[in-house]
């Protein structure tokens, strides 16, 4: 008779979630109208780590607000919308429409108010169609979540992502172009981003290969890659982060390269002191040892 040990499975690593800070967003559009963009449809669904509502659009994304706030009412005769509720969020579109011009609704039923019951987002509902103004009210499962929010076309819809839990909140490095061009400081600035608590090393890492926003590169934002196309945290140990770079590893000479982001960025995180960048081979020029090392490829 044999007896064979038990296992367990580990548990599945958190879904990794790396989303630009926001707790609330306002986004302005110059639309011309008439017409007025309609709102046609509206969809939810669940995804790893974050519950999603979709509105869809005949016509350009109208600008938006999204925001979250203690109490919500009807937009026409101001009756309390979840009375006792204050984890709820706002969003206003405007101009927009969810009717045609000859007065018919363009949303079925469970567009107008749904209860899908879901971690984030518990509960929708249309709460405003007047004056080129539509507002929805949704019911969440926290109060002041992370948000993510998008446009997308074909057709023009508008994302809202909510996370189904608090996001850590990481300062993050990026190179400043026009400073570095000009020779001037600072030649590193920081932008936040919203990343899974359990695996804030690594968010932070793919954030400084993501790149910057295309608000924060009009700020002048970049990144700097150094032919890589990523890297993974291999372990923390005794307060020595151990990155290994992958895809491929070249400074070209430069000074500032992706070690330059990923050095300062890392070690903001309170278990991280050191960082050891490895190349895509595993190699470094100190792999021991309480202090700093790059591969030879990052050297100028």
């Amino acid at each position: 008779m044999s007896v064979s040990a038990a296992t367990t499975a580990a548990p599945a690593p958190a879904p990794l979630l790396v989303w630009p800070w926001a707790t609330s967003v306002s986004v302005a559009h110059t639309v011309k109208v008439p017409p007025v963009p309609v709102l046609t449809h509206v969809r939810v669904g669940r995804h790893p780590g974050f519950d999603r509502i979709v509105f869809e659009f005949a016509g350009p994304v109208p600008g938006y607000l999204v925001q979250p706030v203690t109490e919500l009412a009807e937009d026409d005769s101001g009756k309390p919308v979840w009375p006792g509720s204050r984890n709820l969020l706002w969003v206003r579109l405007e101009p927009a429409q969810a009717h045609t011009d000859a007065g018919k609704v363009t949303l079925t039923a469970g567009e107008r108010h749904g209860t899908p019951g879901l971690q984030a987002l518990r509960e929708y509902l249309l709460i405003g169609d007047f004056e080129g103004v539509v507002s929805y009210g949704l019911r969440l499962g926290l109060a002041t979540p992370n948000l993510h929010v998008f446009e997308l076309t074909g057709p023009n819809r508008l994302a809202v992502d909510i996370a189904q839990q608090r996001l850590a909140r990481v300062r993050i490095s990026f190179m400043h172009v026009p400073n570095y061009t000009a020779g001037r400081q600072p030649e590193i600035v920081t932008a936040d981003r919203a990343i899974t608590p359990s695996r804030v090393a690594q968010g932070a890492l793919e954030a400084i290969f993501a790149g910057p926003t295309a608000p924060e590169r009009a700020r002048g934002l970049g990144t700097v890659r150094s032919g890589a196309t990523g890297a993974t945290l291999l372990r923390i140990a005794g307060g020595v982060a151990h990155v290994r770079l992958r895809g491929g590893c070249a400074s070209n000479s430069a000074t500032f390269t992706v070690a330059t982001l990923i050095m300062p960025t890392l070690k903001r995180l309170p278990s991280i002191d050191h960082v050891k960048i490895y190349d895509p081979s595993g190699r470094t020029e100190s792999p021991t040892g309480s202090r700093d090392s790059i591969p030879e490829c990052l050297e100028p």
